[in-house]
């Protein structure tokens, strides 16, 4: 929100009616094609004596960051002890304020914090004079929010460990967050659950066994909370190179995605040459429940779908066997 007062459009949003003590204090709002910093349209409010109070509506996505600047200047405050101050209220816990009754001269105040406390509040000049009118004026009034994301990232690294890359992250805080999207090179590989709502330190990790010795990968973090909103942190993004020199390996498997899942998840697997796959699902107590795939592959990629509606929610393990090598993931299946 940016107001240069160069025309009367904002009269309308000020108001000298308190909810509080339900009073209306008579406090007049006028806009002045003169009287502003350069001379220019600004607002001049004035009071009848004694109560001046007067306010505006303000809005802020929950726990998000606002900062608030204005110029301001006052006369005829003649009180000796009460003050005339400028405070943002309704939307912080600790609600930040300004005393701007000495100020004869325009002077630029600043009011900034975090809406921890609401999303709807209100900018207010509110003061007890003596019984003659208070005239004050106000100018370059500027509003910015910065929107809150739902988590607060302390660390994002990556490690490449043969032809693979480990991803490890913290959070210091997280704010309805569903769950991680991994990026790699610009193109989506994976997901990991969030904490939804914490205070308290999480980590993560996720394995990328997709990739081809002697190449560049550029991996990006993403997070979407419950309304499906998704932030991408690219300024924290990691680029590693995998060595050239590591054997190329006949099988890859990679990680489920989305894990956790409901009601169906993909297992990728590369294969440098034609290979049986045998792939079956797991209960904790080693139970098979599920055949995923039984048969024989060409070499290329292949993925690996498992369809879990007619399973109860909990924690299962994939057993796949290519050619005389065995590989084992735990799926989190939540419905």
């Amino acid at each position: 929100l940016t107001l240069d007062f160069e025309d009367d459009s904002d009269v309308v949003n000020w108001s000298p009616y308190d909810e509080v003590t339900s009073e209306n204090w008579g406090t007049v709002c006028t806009w002045k094609s003169t009287g502003g910093v350069a001379n220019s349209g600004a607002l001049n409010f004035t009071d009848p004596g004694w109560t001046f109070y007067i306010k505006r509506a303000l809005t802020a996505e929950t726990g998000s960051s606002y900062s608030l600047t204005f110029d301001v200047k006052t006369s005829a405050w003649a009180h000796s002890t009460n003050t005339l101050n400028a405070k943002l209220i309704g939307l912080s816990t600790v609600e930040p304020e300004a005393v701007i009754s000495n100020y004869s001269n325009y002077t630029q105040v600043t009011l900034s914090g975090v809406a921890d406390a609401g999303t709807s509040g209100y900018l207010r000049f509110n003061g007890l004079n003596i019984a003659d009118p208070t005239s004050m004026w106000l100018d370059n009034l500027v509003f910015n929010v910065d929107a809150a994301t739902p988590i607060t990232l302390s660390s994002f690294t990556a490690e490449a460990k043969n032809a693979t890359v480990e991803l490890k992250w913290e959070t210091a805080s997280e704010t309805n967050n569903a769950r991680f999207i991994i990026y790699r090179n610009d193109i989506r590989i994976g997901e990991v659950q969030g904490a939804g709502t914490s205070s308290e330190t999480n980590t993560y990790s996720f394995i990328d066994a997709q990739l081809i010795p002697g190449q560049t990968y550029t991996y990006v973090l993403a997070d979407v909370d419950y309304a499906n909103k998704e932030t991408r942190y690219s300024s924290q993004a990691i680029t590693i190179q995998i060595d050239s020199d590591l054997p190329e390996m006949d099988f890859v498997v990679g990680s489920a995605y989305p894990n956790p899942f409901n009601p169906q998840t993909v297992i990728p697997v590369e294969l440098s040459k034609n290979a049986n796959i045998h792939a079956t699902l797991h209960d904790i107590d080693g139970k098979k429940v599920k055949n995923i795939f039984k048969g024989y592959s060409e070499s290329g990629r292949r993925e690996l779908i498992i369809k879990a509606q007619d399973l109860s929610s909990g924690i299962y393990i994939a057993n796949i066997l290519i050619n005389e090598q065995r590989f084992t993931q735990k799926l989190i299946l939540l419905k």
